[in-house]
């Protein structure tokens, strides 16, 4: 499972690996659908996770999901995206 905190403001990504897999920060960053300082669109995370799941497969995880949540952060204004990966085997 991957867990990537995405922060709308900074648009900074942090992925946190366990159980292997192909896709770093810059991998991430380039598929964003969003940027700093834009206003919140659920559209535009759930179009990420579609993105991170055809990237997964292409890469031979046939059967990648990834489940997307948020937490909301009053303080700085801000939402932070957790997508929870799983790449499953690599069909060859």
């Amino acid at each position: 499972t991957w867990v990537g905190r995405v922060d709308l403001h900074a648009t900074d990504v942090s992925i946190r690996e366990a159980g292997g897999g192909t896709v770093s920060a810059d991998d991430v960053r380039s598929m964003m659908h969003f940027r700093k300082g834009e206003v919140f669109d659920g559209s535009k995370a759930e179009h990420l996770r579609r993105d991170l799941v055809d990237f997964m497969r292409h890469r031979g995880h046939l059967s990648a999901a990834i489940q997307l949540s948020h937490q909301e952060d009053d303080k700085n204004l801000a939402v932070n995206l957790i997508y929870a990966m799983q790449p499953g085997p690599v069909y060859k």
